[in-house]
C-alpha cells in the first residue's frame, strides 16, 4: 500500500512536512517546486521517509485541505514510515 503526507512547500525551496519539521527541498538535477501544498507519495517498497527525486509529488494546491482531497484513495498516512 501506498503511503501519502500533505507538505508545504515556501517560498526558498523550504519543505514543511506533516509534523512542522522543515528543510531544504531541491532535486538531484536541480528543479525546484512551485509554493504551494502538496501529496508526497511513497511507493510500498519505500520503509523511510524521504524527499527524493523517487518520490512522487502531485500539486501545487492552494490549501492543506484541497491536496488531502486529492491524495491516492488506497494509500495510508506517512506515520507508518521512519524518518531518515
Amino acid at each position: 500500500m501506498q503511503c501519502f503526507e500533505i507538505v508545504r512547500l515556501l517560498p526558498g525551496n523550504t519543505l514543511v512536512d506533516a509534523e512542522t519539521y522543515e528543510c531544504l527541498h531541491r532535486f538531484r538535477n536541480g528543479s525546484t517546486l512551485k509554493p504551494g501544498f502538496y501529496v508526497v507519495v511513497w511507493p510500498e517498497s519505500v520503509n523511510r521517509r524521504e524527499y527524493e527525486d523517487g518520490t512522487g509529488f502531485v500539486g501545487p494546491f492552494a490549501t492543506s485541505r484541497e491536496a488531502t482531497a486529492a491524495r491516492p484513495p488506497s494509500s495510508q498516512h506517512v506515520d507508518t514510515l521512519r524518518r531518515p
